[in-house]
């Protein structure tokens, strides 16, 4: 999420129930707690909003509560307030929302006109029932008013527009409102109240692999960059990209694995990544930490990944000891390199590796656009589990630019943690 620059990331979330813990497929709002702790570790900027999957956090969840079936069916009923039939504002609150607000910390919430931001999904009739008559708003506000009697501000609310078609008064009490996406289109601008939001997918696959009804092609990267294109570079208010970390349907912003395009959907593996920084607020921020483990080519002389974790593959990683929990690349010997695309760069900038080494003269040499760089001569660090930060080399280039970065282990005997500019 830092190396691609987001200003803020919003988990999917689908609340939790106090008697019956569980994950429902993900979206357990206290294990936020996680993302929390991680972002603190890291000492990124990324804020944190939600969004809120209302079919299972509403509908699926009270079934679960009530009949033991994690299901969409009965369907939720938004009239029922107090929840003796088949309803209950508990869960859209106190079972879900409550523990968002409860779990990240007031100065890691990504706001609008200082309140934080929620998204809500579809209210639609395969899961809902009464929505309209005041009752979709009702709820709103309910969480509204519980927000701001305990926590002192009320949510942003940004919602899909099936809210607003069920139930014409919930326009009086959110705050933004978008029209998602579908399979004729993948990016969407909206406007509510002079405000634009945007919302995009990378690409989009579920079902069978031979079922095109359900598809939007990757396209080499080119649906997300005319997704950004249509959103935030249009100058929308905010955009949220739908699909950070969902893999089920194959639309992760995340770093893929090597391999083929048709069988990845990704040309390289940090390739949206990458793509996305492109629109971010600063694409050419500086000090960001790049991750060994993360290169997207590697040349490894010995068979299999010695530590067999985090990646497969030959490159050899294990957990790191230093700064926390993480991974570096370890057992490194000579000629072996690490490789990314499309980094970006601008000016004179000198790169600096994180490495341990117990040798006086492990050498390793960063090579750009297929240029070789100077060689750099490591001091022993004095065990292999003691890191340094070492200046690597200084290098020139033009303003605004993106370069391919290569680091050769001249010698080996190095554990390479990370590197920046």
């Amino acid at each position: 999420m830092q190396t691609s620059g987001v200003d803020f990331v919003a988990p999917t979330i689908r609340g939790t129930l106090p008697a019956k813990p569980q994950y429902n497929g993900g979206g357990d709002t206290t294990k936020l707690a996680d993302l929390v702790a991680a972002i603190k570790r890291r000492g990124a900027a990324i804020k944190i909003s939600a969004l809120d999957d209302t079919a299972a956090s509403l509908t699926a969840k009270k079934n679960l509560d009530k009949h033991g079936t994690n299901t969409y069916d009965p369907k939720f009923d938004v009239g029922d307030s107090q929840g003796t039939g088949e309803g209950g504002y508990k869960y859209f609150w106190e079972y879900n929302l409550e523990n968002w607000f409860k779990v990240v910390p007031a100065d890691m919430r990504f706001t609008l006109s200082g309140r934080p931001v929620i998204y809500e999904w579809s209210l639609a009739d395969s899961f809902f029932t009464d929505q309209g008559g005041g009752h979709a708003a009702a709820m709103l506000n309910y969480a509204k008013q519980h927000a701001q009697s305990e926590f002192g501000v009320a949510p942003y609310f940004i919602v899909d527009n099936s809210w607003i078609k069920e139930d014409p008064a919930a326009q009086d009490v959110v705050d933004g409102v978008n029209d998602w996406f579908s399979m004729t289109s993948s990016s969407t601008l909206a406007t509510f109240k002079g405000d634009t939001f945007g919302v995009l997918v990378p690409g989009y696959h579920t079902g069978a692999a031979t079922d095109l009804s359900r598809d939007i092609p990757a396209a080499h990267g080119d649906t997300l960059r005319t997704g950004l294109a249509n959103t935030v570079g249009k100058g929308a208010l905010v955009t949220l990209v739908e699909g950070f970390s969902d893999w089920k349907e194959n639309c992760a912003l995340w770093r893929g694995r090597p391999g083929t395009y048709d069988a990845t959907r990704y040309d390289y593996p940090n390739q949206m990544i990458n793509i996305l920084r492109q629109y971010a607020r600063d694409p050419f921020q500086t000090g960001v930490r790049i991750e060994a483990e993360g290169a997207d080519s590697t040349s490894d002389t010995t068979a299999g990944n010695l530590y067999k974790t985090y990646r497969d593959g030959d490159t050899d990683i294990q957990a790191t000891t230093d700064g926390g929990p993480g991974w570096n690349v370890g057992s490194t010997a000579a000629g072996e390199w690490l490789q990314w695309k499309a980094l970006p760069m601008s000016g004179t900038v000198t790169l600096k590796v994180r490495v341990a080494t117990v040798s006086a003269n492990s050498q390793i040499r960063f090579d750009v656009d297929g240029k070789t760089g100077p060689v750099t001569t490591l001091p022993s660090t004095g065990a292999w589990t003691t890191y340094q930060t070492v200046n690597a080399g200084t290098f020139t280039f033009a303003a605004n630019s993106v370069h391919d970065v290569r680091i050769t282990f001249l010698n080996g005997g190095v554990n390479l943690n990370y590197w920046t500019d």
